[in-house]
């Protein structure tokens, strides 16, 4: 447009910057971001917002910073909205002061942080493995909400389970109820996952048949136990459960099937190997995998050897 001395509008720069954050497009955006500013457009805080989101991204601090800086400069305040986005961002690559940088600037400007700004501090301070601050963090959205956040409480969950501070986890899904809330499914699979990782059967059983009190197990809920038992050596009880699938309307995935067969591909275990891989055919599923290693045994049956792993 600019090669025909067209001068594209406002609306046009900005959508198509818009569109190339979606690819991402950093340095091209950046380059139609300095094209409006010659051509005297002003700017407005969406453009820098999106700018510096896709900087931090792609791990470009500096220029994000720049960009930040250039913003203030031009007396652009922003809002809750925008210093979510950057903490969300500054702490997806690995920028977690900044992120917390950030959260405190907000309540000084006073902002207050809502839902969605606690429960992605607290995601970002989890992951950096600063649980102290996780706690404290915690506690302070307690005390300013009179209902809980369920994400955030889903973190927590996970973030004490993550470190074997299971009595803790238990706690939280026992003040989320005080609360008038009822934990998630995905509250109970993150109390599962770390307890598989564990190897605390016995007790992610347990929790298992607590849940249906209060949330409907899912796919994943199965798929974790199934992995768990398989990896305990407990495959016959790792296949009670693969059947109660059936009697909550679930049906093995691409996951659940590979579990099974890497445990039960063993001469000893052919037939229902085989079985198996007829009943992940019968839903339109095909891996390769499956099929190399039972033909891979078959193969060493034919020859008369044996090979137990």
């Amino acid at each position: 447009m600019r090669k025909f001395k067209f001068c594209p509008t406002f609306s046009a720069y900005a959508t198509l910057i818009g569109a190339l954050s979606a690819v991402p497009e950093p340095d091209l955006m950046l380059t139609l971001f300095h094209q409006m500013q010659e051509l005297g457009y002003e700017m407005n805080v969406q453009l820098f917002t999106m700018l510096i989101c896709v900087f931090a991204k792609e791990g470009r601090v500096d220029t994000a910073f720049l960009l930040l800086d250039e913003m203030k400069n031009n007396c652009f305040d922003a809002d809750i909205v925008l210093y979510n986005v950057y903490i969300d961002c500054f702490g997806k690559v690995g920028k977690v002061d900044m992120a917390w940088k950030f959260f405190h600037e907000m309540k000084a400007n006073g902002l207050m942080p809502y839902d969605v700004t606690y429960a992605s501090m607290i995601g970002v301070l989890w992951k950096a493995n600063r649980l102290n601050e996780v706690v404290e963090l915690f506690e302070q959205m307690e005390l300013n909400r009179k209902v809980p956040c369920a994400y955030a409480y889903n973190t927590m969950i996970m973030a004490y389970g993550s470190v074997g501070k299971f009595d803790e986890a238990y706690n939280l899904l026992e003040r989320q109820k005080l609360k008038g809330s009822i934990p998630s499914v995905i509250a109970y699979n993150s109390i599962l996952t770390c307890l598989a990782k564990n190897g605390r059967v016995d007790e992610a059983l347990r929790i298992f048949k607590e849940m249906k009190n209060d949330a409907t197990s899912n796919l994943s809920t199965y798929n974790i136990l199934i992995g768990m038992l398989c990896k305990a050596g407990k495959v016959e009880e790792a296949l009670v459960i693969q059947e109660a699938m059936k009697g909550a309307s679930l049906f093995p995935n691409v996951l659940t099937m590979n579990i099974m067969i890497d445990r039960l591909c063993k001469p000893s275990q052919i037939v229902r190997t085989i079985s198996l891989v007829y009943m992940l055919n019968s839903q339109v599923f095909f891996i390769v995998k499956f099929f190399g290693c039972v033909l891979c045994y078959i193969l060493i049956k034919l020859l008369g050897c044996v090979i137990v792993p």
